[in-house]
């Protein structure tokens, strides 16, 4: 028997085929899901490890979610950047439990059903390498996982296309237990993050000037909130030609608005860089 391997099971087809995978080829499988939101991918989740045979737990990690992304995803607004909550949260509360949880359930190793691969140099560090499916491809989710947490994990679908996934999943019968994919925010409902930002920060909403990039206001926002860089839909705003969020300053509670050329950019600055193939 190989080593055991806890896996996190979403409810979705794809680490339900991620466990089955790894049961198949001979791992002692355990399965954990981490509840963030409601209860619906729970139900799934329990009864996908029920059919296939799995020991499964859930983990209430809406207080840690809560505050380490939802806090951290308006905030962000605020700031005038754009977040990405699927990156923060796969380090800092996905894998950071996994790997924590993982020695007491006896498993040497974690897995997720991202697609992605991890390629083992001989002196032992590992990289992360793009899924075979480049449609699917998830590597950008998980960049910011660190050395600990790239060695033990495990992406039972990196060579696996969604066609296979979706496959594996009619040959083992969970197509009517897994719930319904979501490409969108986890924890925001719809397409648009705005009703989401509105019931959160609501009358805090400051609204101030939208002016063009020569300085001219053009009309007035409800909420630098409710703005990132690069929109062009819904601004709200008549320019007789194409405009864009080329900047959002927070001091001035201000969003600049200017044509394509002016979202345009030969440099940036960066912060938070993890060097995955060498050491810091």
């Amino acid at each position: 028997m190989s080593e055991g391997v806890l896996v996190a099971v979403s409810g979705g087809v794809d680490s339900a085929a991620a466990a089955c995978l790894l049961k198949e080829s001979g791992h002692e499988v355990v399965a954990v899901t981490m509840q963030f939101t409601g209860e619906t991918e729970t139900t799934s989740a329990r009864r996908i490890c029920e059919h296939l045979g799995i020991e499964h737990t859930v983990m209430d990690m809406r207080s840690v979610f809560e505050q380490n992304i939802v806090k951290y995803f308006l905030e962000e607004y605020s700031r005038g950047r754009t977040p990405n909550p699927c990156v923060r949260c796969n380090r800092i509360v996905k894998f950071a439990t996994l790997c924590s949880h993982a020695p007491s359930c006896d498993c040497g190793a974690v897995a997720t059903g991202h697609y992605a691969r991890i390629e083992k140099e001989p002196g032992g560090r590992c990289l992360l390498k793009r899924g075979s499916d480049a449609g699917k491809d998830q590597s950008y989710f998980l960049w910011a996982l660190s050395q600990d947490q790239l060695c033990i994990a495990d992406f039972p679908l990196g060579d696996k296309t969604k066609e296979e996934v979706r496959r594996i999943g009619k040959e083992i019968g969970i197509s009517d237990l897994i719930a319904p994919e979501s490409q969108n925010i986890c924890f925001v409902k719809g397409s648009s993050y705005h009703p989401f930002i509105r019931d959160r920060i609501g009358c805090d909403l400051t609204p101030g000037p939208i002016r063009d990039t020569g300085g001219k206001v053009l009309g007035t926002h409800e909420g630098i909130e409710l703005y990132t860089i690069g929109q062009r839909r819904g601004l709200g705003i008549a320019g007789g030609r194409p405009l864009y969020v080329v900047d959002i300053i927070p001091s001035e509670n201000a969003v600049i608005l200017g044509e394509r050329q002016d979202a345009m950019t030969a440099r940036f600055s960066a912060t938070g860089a993890n060097w995955i193939a060498f050491s810091d």
